[in-house]
């Protein structure tokens, strides 16, 4: 599946003198590789000039100071390794080495396994059908990479692609932009449309952040803008009785009072919710699970086992049997 992340530069734009993108491409495959990057790159003439372009990227909550010490030291760094007859071994250091891993402690294990490691299928997950909804995240293919490390069959379909709910055991509601309060869009307007259509047919499915504020917009919860944006936020939270460190990134959030709500025509639903704001963290339903961070993120630090429960125990609720 190709997808495409360059607009062409709109007319009037002025020209420029140099490159104003770059791609790079994964020609074949190998043990130690699985994916391509452009980092820590520069450009070099004909003439061997030299050109380095760094930058960083700004987000609401970020410290201009540390973006400039950030962009200082992508160029230096850089710099030595062209520059530099003889590899330092300040890294090596015992110190240095230890320093270094305790960054991983709280990070997601799945990302730093090798590809093959990654794989534990589970035996209510293997050989099952996943439908993973697509609303313009690129965080939807990191769940399809979990998903198939649980043994699932994942297909993945953008929100205004044709699919059908009822041909796969699971779906999962993904992650996008957007606001869920705006109903006339096309996009939200889809994903209510595909909620309601899941929450009469009782099929089993998961929602992730935009598609949890939807669904819990669906379920009567209401929605509000965060007075602080959540832009890739490692926070602790209590989900279900387990303490989890998880990664938010979300301008919306849902908000309840209670930890269980009887909603009509659905049943009992169960909230995980900060005790401080009551912001809901996740939803648990007669047939589907919700979540306002994303466990598939580098951020949530047992991404694959949260999902792994969250979909065994909506494929063993009632509901599902009866479907089938």
């Amino acid at each position: 599946m190709q997808r495409y992340f360059l607009k062409p530069l709109p007319a009037g734009e002025p020209p420029h003198n140099e490159l104003v993108a770059h791609a790079v491409r994964l020609r074949e495959r190998c043990a130690e590789s699985d994916s391509s990057i452009l980092i820590r790159t520069a450009d070099i003439d004909g003439g061997g000039r030299l050109r380095i372009g760094v930058g960083a990227t700004l987000v609401r909550h970020s410290d201009p100071g540390s973006e400039v010490k950030e962009t200082h030291a992508k160029a230096a760094g850089l710099l030595t390794a062209l520059e530099s007859d003889r590899r330092s071994g300040f890294g090596d250091h015992p110190d240095v080495s230890a320093a270094l891993a305790r960054r991983n402690d709280t990070i997601a294990g799945f990302w730093l396994a090798d590809g093959t490691d990654r794989n534990h299928p589970d035996s209510v997950l293997a050989g099952r059908t996943a439908l993973v909804i697509d609303a313009e995240d690129t965080f939807t293919y990191m769940l399809d990479q979990q998903l198939r490390a649980l043994g699932l069959e994942v297909t993945v379909r953008r929100y205004d692609e044709p699919y059908r709910l009822d041909a796969h055991d699971l779906v999962v509601m993904g992650p996008g932009p957007g606001d869920p309060r705006d109903t006339g869009h096309p996009k939200i307007a889809h994903l209510n449309a595909a909620t309601d259509q899941l929450l009469a047919g009782g099929q089993p499915f998961l929602a992730v952040c935009l598609s949890h504020q939807v669904l819990s917009a669906r379920l009567g919860f209401p929605l509000r803008r965060r007075d602080v944006p959540n832009q890739g936020v490692q926070k602790e939270i209590d989900l279900f009785g387990d303490r989890e460190r998880v990664g938010f990134y979300n301008a919306f959030a849902a908000w309840s009072d209670e930890d269980k709500a009887d909603c009509e025509g659905i049943g009992l639903v169960e909230i995980s919710r900060s005790l401080d704001t009551g912001e809901v963290h996740a939803l648990r339903g007669p047939h589907f699970s919700s979540l306002q961070f994303h466990a598939e993120s580098l951020l949530t630090q047992d991404g694959s086992r949260i999902l792994r429960d969250a979909m065994t125990r909506i494929l063993a609720e009632p509901a599902y049997s009866r479907r089938k």
